[in-house]
């Protein structure tokens, strides 16, 4: 099973039809999808239910990589319940996204001081 990602500003269906491509003549097994969500709106949320229709009942949500695959707490909120309505499940990428932003600007603040501190 791999991760069928939606690019930002494309449908679930776009994405799903992207990896199908990706595997087009290149497996020689059946193969699976979980649907990766990187941009919410409510045509993505209808979009679920179709996603499970066609065979993909798991999506992954990104709590890390802000600016690209990140969703916020309120995109979870409202995928979690679709999911319930729907039968579909829901699996995360659990990095905190915003924390790793702050470790990053604190790594990099502390690396200028020591450069300036050394010259």
């Amino acid at each position: 099973m791999d991760f069928a990602t939606q690019a930002k500003g494309c449908s679930l269906k776009d994405g799903l039809e992207e990896w199908h491509e990706k595997a087009k003549d290149k497996s020689y097994s059946d193969y699976g999808f979980h649907m990766a969500i990187t941009d919410w709106n409510d045509s993505v949320c209808n979009e679920m239910e179709d996603m499970v229709k066609e065979g993909v009942s798991s999506f992954k949500l990104y709590m890390a990589y802000k600016g690209s695959l990140q969703v916020d707490d309120g995109v979870i909120f409202e995928a979690l319940r679709k999911a319930e309505e729907i039968g579909g499940i829901i699996g995360f990428h659990c990095e905190n996204g915003d924390i790793i932003c702050e470790l990053v600007d604190k790594a990099k603040s502390e690396i200028i001081y020591l450069q300036n501190i050394i010259n």
